[in-house]
């Protein structure tokens, strides 16, 4: 036997441009629809390693995707329905057998990313779509704080101060506390995040964020978070003018003095990073 192993993209913390960040994560959020509405599968591992970008393709239907369905969950005995009234909308199911059930209860992935309701104490939760699709604002909240120039507006922080500030957690309740704060304050313009001279990829982070904060704040209803009101978002900044080239930045966090609880993830450690100064993982 034979095992050929290629690679086949590379980290979303390797943009070139945040615009092409954008376009993949928007296409894995494509993926992530149509996995769920055409074969009844939800990922429920939505987090920074699992979206990649392709090297070959220009701003083509391939930009990027999601993949490493592990953990997903295939909900077989579904029955589809459009919340949006049409079929572009996001299916969700009517119902589920026992044992998928108690697989949607269960908690995958990385703190960090992991939406709030997943967080809460509440175990009885079942991980449902809007889940995911809350976890792809966290990956990209993520990169743009590490990786762009940016500014958290209450605190005047840089975007990697803000990032240790906002997910530098010891558990899971520090970080539903941390992400229950920075979201419930979406619809206040001193607490926004701004993106230096980029008006498309300011305007997307608000825009999702308030999103969100609409379920978090009971506004509401959590099946109102649909692919379609998300990809709505990216598609119309996309539109926007103003999206500047090269304008990735290298994070230094960890260069800096490791702070309990922030375990570096792989897919956001630089490939020739000397692995002997690596932080240990808890």
């Amino acid at each position: 036997m034979r095992i050929v192993i290629d690679g086949v993209g590379r980290s979303i913390t390797e943009f070139t441009s945040t615009r092409e960040l954008v376009l993949a994560i928007r296409v894995a959020i494509k993926g992530h629809k149509l996995a769920w509405e055409r074969a009844g599968v939800l990922h429920r591992d939505v987090s920074l390693g699992n979206i990649l970008i392709v090297d070959d393709s220009l701003e083509g239907p391939n930009t990027g995707f999601l993949h490493d369905f592990d953990y997903s969950e295939a909900i077989a005995s579904r029955h589809v329905v459009h919340v949006d009234g049409d079929e572009n909308g996001s299916a969700i199911p009517t119902s589920e057998t026992e044992n998928e059930v108690a697989c949607l209860k269960g908690r995958i992935g990385p703190s960090y990313f992991m939406a709030v309701e997943l967080l809460s104490p509440a175990h009885d939760t079942l991980h449902e779509p809007h889940h995911d699709l809350e976890s792809f604002y966290w990956v990209l909240l993520w990169v743009v704080l590490r990786h762009t120039d940016c500014t958290l507006q209450e605190f005047k922080l840089s975007g990697q101060l803000g990032c240790k500030r906002l997910f530098n957690a010891l558990d899971n309740y520090a970080h539903l506390d941390c992400k229950r704060s920075w979201i419930s304050q979406a619809f206040d313009p001193s607490h926004g995040l701004d993106v230096a001279r980029n008006a498309p990829l300011t305007e997307l982070l608000k825009r999702f964020k308030s999103l969100i904060a609409r379920i978090i704040l009971y506004i509401d209803t959590p099946q109102s978070l649909t692919h379609q009101a998300v990809l709505a978002v990216f598609d119309e900044a996309l539109a926007m003018d103003g999206w500047p080239q090269n304008d990735w930045n290298p994070c230094t966090l960890l260069d800096m003095d490791p702070c309990p609880g922030f375990t570096p993830l792989l897919a956001d450690i630089p490939r020739d990073f000397p692995e002997a100064v690596l932080p240990r993982s808890r």
